[in-house]
């Protein structure tokens, strides 16, 4: 299985959508990146562990860049219209280039929610992945209480297939998790 997908561009596609634009993650976002990242209300309800300064953004927003350089991650800034710095982040973390298969990460910040920003710019990056990229599939991984990212999938098409038990160490604490898919036919 690789996890390479030789379909990215090797140029960063920026796409625009209404109101938003989504570009490469640049140095200039990793202060963002940090208050998003250091504060547990927006950070719990992925896996990352919470920053503890401002060099794990740096460190991550390199870590992201270098992974699209390779093929192995796709991941927008969300910057809405009028700003320079991204409010959050959208795109693929793991591809599976051999099943068409990528799967959903992103995250924004605090005074965004609640806007249709991120359900927005998903729906931009999901509509690239399956008719520029030509994956099949798109699945996403959410903690079992984490309302607001199961609302955004659902906005978008996704449907839940199962509850991993137990399936990922989330801060010390072995946690649940739904798996949601998205098929390529379920958006005919």
């Amino acid at each position: 299985m690789s996890d390479r997908l030789d379909a990215i561009p090797d140029t960063f596609p920026v796409l625009r959508g209404n109101g938003f634009l989504l570009r490469e993650v640049e140095a200039i976002d990793a202060p963002a990146w940090f208050t998003r990242g250091s504060d547990p209300e927006v950070a719990y309800p992925g896996v990352d562990e919470l920053m503890t300064s401002l060099n794990d953004a740096v460190e991550r927003v390199d870590s992201v860049r270098a992974a699209f350089r390779e093929k192995q991650k796709l991941r927008w800034a969300i910057v809405p219209d009028g700003q320079i710095e991204a409010v959050g982040t959208t795109g693929f973390n793991v591809f599976s280039a051999n099943d068409l298969r990528a799967e959903l990460g992103y995250g924004l910040a605090k005074d965004s929610w609640g806007k249709g920003l991120m359900t927005a710019a998903t729906e931009a990056c999901i509509g690239y992945a399956f008719e520029v990229l030509g994956l099949n599939r798109i699945e996403a991984h959410v903690l079992d209480d984490n309302e607001r990212s199961l609302r955004v999938l659902s906005k978008l098409g996704f449907r839940r297939e199962g509850l991993l038990r137990e399936y990922e160490m989330v801060r010390g604490e072995l946690r649940d998790f739904w798996v949601l898919g998205l098929l390529r036919s379920d958006r005919r």
